[in-house]
């Protein structure tokens, strides 16, 4: 009886020094593999002037692609302005979300910074409306950013902001006039909407205009791909300019290949006035084509997006072009993004350039 009760005893004892060890050490284990989500503050950096932009720094820009053999010998030295696009830039759903967990609305674009800013006008498509009271998600197909995104735009000297787009409407014809209202605060001019079909700087004692269409769906308040419109916004902007530039916002998604109609569309642009056109919306890279004297980018892929499901939604370019004083473009060279966590654009590597590089020479037949 002695003995079982001794047992008992020394069993409850082994059993409560478990316990102890159980309670005290296990959670601190737990707890020391847990990664905090890093946080950073906010750079209060405005839009750098014009006079005061430079090249990005070779290692931020390692690769590129050249395409001068478009060029049929013009000399791309001779050149009076450059202009930067990039593709689909949504600062929505998960780029919002983590951009107000990280902290820092300049988070997305930083790594490409440089390289916009490099430029005498940097172009984007924005696909989303910027709202002072935009709902915090990281789902669902109703896009929009809260104004603290201004701050990344203007970090990266973006200029003109065309939303002639199937979300820039999502919140209605106000949510197009907040965005506008916002974005002028860092004189950023807004292109292809109703309201504001055509945009203008002035570069170099150059005017060039930027008009914007949209051909997916149909939708209020922004200006649709049809012939009517685009004959009447390129002739306006031709008789009121020196330089055209178009956008369009086209095509099939998930594709390499430029449809008929995308071909269709564009060479009409180009007939009508325009010195370079400027694809998006298939999430996937395009070719370039060169019609007559312009230039044509069938879809830059994404920049800032969060659509991390497949390689090609995660690689993207952006173009660098090279004006001479008649407008026309004499050289224009590729850099590849690569996007990781869910929106951010990070510099990409030569295998995007070869494929960019492949299909642009199978479409031209080169």
């Amino acid at each position: 009886m002695k003995k079982n009760l001794l047992n008992t005893f020394l069993f409850l004892f082994l059993l409560a020094i478990l316990g102890f060890l159980l309670y005290y050490f296990l959670p601190l284990k737990k707890e020391n593999n847990l990664k905090p989500i890093k946080t950073t503050t906010t750079s209060n950096k405005t839009k750098p002037s014009k006079e005061t932009r430079t090249e990005p720094k070779q290692e931020e820009t390692s690769d590129s692609l050249d395409i001068q053999e478009l060029f049929d010998g013009v000399e791309p030295k001779n050149y009076l302005f450059t202009l930067v696009a990039t593709g689909d830039y949504i600062p929505a759903r998960s780029v919002n979300y983590k951009s107000i967990v990280y902290k820092d609305f300049t988070w997305a674009v930083k790594d490409f910074a440089p390289l916009l800013n490099s430029a005498d006008i940097a172009l984007i498509n924005l696909e989303a409306p910027l709202l002072k009271n935009c709902p915090i998600t990281n789902e669902g197909f109703t896009f929009c950013g809260t104004e603290k995104h201004l701050e990344g735009l203007a970090f990266a000297g973006i200029d003109i902001a065309c939303m002639a787009n199937n979300h820039a409407s999502n919140y209605g014809a106000s949510g197009l006039r907040e965005t506008k209202t916002l974005l002028s605060k860092e004189n950023i001019q807004v292109c292809g909407t109703i309201e504001s079909p055509i945009a203008y700087l002035n570069i170099k004692n150059k005017k060039i205009s930027f008009v914007a269409f949209n051909d997916i769906g149909s939708f209020s308040g922004v200006l649709p791909a049809n012939d009517n419109f685009i004959k009447r916004y390129i002739s306006l902007a031709k008789e009121t300019s020196d330089i055209v530039i178009v956008s369009f916002h086209w095509g099939t998604e998930y594709t390499y290949s430029p449809t008929e109609r995308q071909i269709d569309l564009v060479h009409k642009a180009v007939d009508l006035g325009a010195s370079l056109v400027v694809g998006n919306h298939p999430h996937w890279i395009q070719p370039v084509e060169k019609y007559k004297d312009s230039l044509i980018v069938y879809a830059h892929g994404n920049f800032i997006f969060d659509q991390m499901w497949s390689e090609e939604t995660k690689q993207g370019i952006v173009g660098k072009y090279f004006f001479n004083s008649q407008g026309k473009i004499v050289d224009a060279t590729f850099y590849p993004v690569y996007i990781k966590d869910y929106g951010k654009a990070t510099i990409g590597d030569s295998s995007i350039l070869n494929i960019f590089k492949n299909i642009t020479l199978k479409f031209n037949n080169l």
